[in-house]
C-alpha cells in the first residue's frame, strides 16, 4: 500500500499509511497571484490513533486543519486560496511524529517581471 502512495507523489512515513490529495496541483495566471482550488484530502492508517492534519508553508508556519481521535481513516474537503506550495502533514496530537506527508504544488503560467510596464498616452 505504501508503494501506491509513493507512486502518486505522496510520502508515507509510517508503513501502510497513505495520505492522498486530489488535486495536488493548482495553476495561477501570474506569479504571486492566488490560486483557488477545492481539494479532497483522504488518509488511511494501519492502526487507530489520534492525529492532526496540518499545512506547513515555506517559512515553517503550520496551520492546523483538523484533528481526529482514535481513527484509522479520514477525509476532508477544503477550499484553498494559496500563493505558494504547501506541505500537508498528518502528525500525532503532540506534533512530534509525522505519519504521512504530501505536497500541494502551486505554479503559474507567467513569472513576474522585475521591470514594470507602463503605458503612456500622448
Amino acid at each position: 500500500m505504501a508503494s501506491t502512495a509513493l507512486a502518486q507523489g505522496n510520502v508515507a512515513l509510517e508503513p501502510s499509511t497513505i495520505l492522498d490529495v486530489k488535486p495536488n496541483k493548482c495553476v495561477a495566471l501570474n506569479e504571486g497571484r492566488s490560486c483557488f482550488a477545492s481539494v479532497n484530502i483522504s488518509w488511511r492508517l494501519k492502526a487507530e490513533q489520534s492525529y492532526c492534519l496540518v499545512a506547513v508553508n515555506s517559512v515553517d508556519e503550520a496551520d492546523e486543519l483538523g484533528c481526529w481521535r482514535q481513527s484509522k481513516v479520514g477525509n476532508i474537503n477544503l477550499d484553498l486560496e494559496l500563493t505558494r506550495s504547501v506541505d500537508l502533514k498528518l502528525v500525532t496530537l503532540d506534533g512530534k511524529k509525522v505519519l504521512a506527508s504530501s505536497v500541494f504544488q502551486v505554479s503559474w503560467l507567467y513569472e513576474s517581471s522585475p521591470r514594470k510596464r507602463r503605458w503612456r498616452l500622448f
